[in-house]
């Protein structure tokens, strides 16, 4: 999750979560659909919710949970940024 985190240009809280956005491109939803693998069997509290609009739009990923997910993914992306 950490590498996803640094490769999304855009990060915004959402309810219970964050939702990331990145450029659409072939190599991004690849290693999108990666790291929810990986963190599917890691973290199974968490919930992804992956959206491909038409048109070469962003891909979005609304990475959700219980109370407290939100926090534990800025605890993540700050591990990330040191």
């Amino acid at each position: 999750m950490p590498g996803l985190l640094k490769r999304a240009p855009s990060l915004t809280p959402v309810v219970n979560g964050v939702r990331l956005e990145f450029d659409a491109a072939p190599d991004v939803l690849r290693d999108i659909i990666d790291v929810i693998e990986r963190e599917r069997q890691c973290c199974r509290f968490l919930q992804f919710e992956l959206t491909i609009p038409p048109g070469g739009k962003p891909f979005q990923l609304d990475v959700t949970g219980p109370e407290g997910t939100r926090d534990f993914l800025a605890e993540v992306a700050t591990i990330t940024t040191r």
